[in-house]
């Protein structure tokens, strides 16, 4: 196994061995509460390697902290985060990229997953339909 590569996590959120680490995930979000808030929300289940608040210190992230999965925010203050999408997958082709956003609409979904994102959650849902 590459010592850069985070162990694997089924699709239901166990873990892929009893041996296996922790899914490894980032947060991007503009909103410094949020992350706070999403980092305790999380920690007891993955490990959170790194936040970014804007889309170039995510992109900057991303070139040395391997992860299994970013939840990445649409509004960001320099870059809008569907257009991170391509430089995510350059980066870190295998990681998941799990869209978390006010931007509630089908629309919205359909344009992220098609442009690489493996799943939309809007902000006003609860916290088991993001775990």
């Amino acid at each position: 196994m590459d010592p850069h590569d985070p162990a694997p996590v089924q699709s239901d959120g166990a873990h892929a061995s009893a041996t296996a680490r922790r899914a490894h995930l980032i947060l991007c979000d503009d909103h410094r509460l949020l992350i706070a808030g999403l980092v305790k929300l999380l920690e007891s289940r993955h490990t959170v390697v790194g936040t970014a608040f804007s889309g170039l210190e995510l992109l900057a992230l991303l070139q040395n902290t391997p992860a299994n999965c970013v939840l990445l925010d649409l509004g960001l203050p320099d870059r809008a985060g569907m257009s991170l999408l391509p430089d995510i997958r350059r980066l870190q082709p295998r990681v998941k990229v799990l869209i978390v956003t006010m931007h509630v609409s089908r629309y919205m979904a359909d344009g992220c997953l098609q442009m690489g994102a493996d799943g939309f959650v809007p902000k006003d849902a609860g916290a088991d339909e993001l775990l």
